[in-house]
């Protein structure tokens, strides 16, 4: 594989994971996992402002990633936001990621970009084989 086919993968990856990550994002905040209101963020509770924070993580996130700006910072943070959601909603029992295949895939593919996103530090080169 040429090394600009893979840069094209990357790409096709990175636009992919945007889009899925900002649309899961706006879906959590559609059906209301965000029931705060300007002036509830006052008394509002830890659990209430991280969903808050997942929310807002996954879909400017997903649209940063979209864009390619700070691709492997916002994955991080859309990886981070998947697991501790993940972690939230089923704890130690591993079968039930089956329920959450989206936000588990978010977190997987997060992981990718974060190995193999744009950049200088891009691992690819590290495991490409060298004549």
């Amino acid at each position: 594989m040429t090394s600009s086919a893979k840069d094209w993968g990357v790409t096709l990856l990175r636009l992919w994971m945007g889009v899925l990550a900002a649309s899961t994002g706006y879906q959590m905040f559609v059906d209301g996992l965000v029931p705060l209101g300007i002036m509830g963020l006052q008394n509002a509770s830890v659990e209430a402002l991280t969903r808050a924070a997942i929310v807002g993580i996954w879909s400017l996130g997903g649209v940063a990633i979209f864009l390619g700006i700070a691709t492997r910072t916002a994955s991080l943070l859309s990886t981070t936001a998947a697991a501790y959601f993940i972690w939230n909603q089923i704890g130690t029992q591993a079968i039930q990621i089956l329920d959450y295949q989206v936000h588990a895939t978010i977190f997987v593919v997060g992981i990718v970009l974060i190995l193999l996103g744009p950049g200088r530090l891009n691992l690819g080169s590290l495991l490409r084989k060298r004549k």
